[in-house]
């Protein structure tokens, strides 16, 4: 979910989805650059949000949060 953004930041969040029974422990935050590009692994964290900086004003972006666990 996008929280917020600038002409060069983007903050997005991860939303409560099914944990299969056990507490997320950490969420990957992906970007992708465009459609001749592979979705890019930004970070992986505890926080259930991220800002991505340094972005260009006008380009296209797409981003996928994965929420992760002992389980998977």
């Amino acid at each position: 979910m996008l929280i917020s953004s600038t002409s060069s930041s983007v903050t997005v969040e991860a939303t409560a989805s099914f944990d299969g029974g056990d507490m997320i422990t950490a969420y990957t935050f992906v970007r992708d650059d465009g459609p001749l590009t592979d979705y890019q692994t930004h970070v992986t964290h505890s926080a259930s949000s991220h800002t991505f900086e340094a972005l260009e004003q006008g380009k296209m972006y797409r981003f996928k949060v994965a929420a992760m666990n002992s389980i998977g």
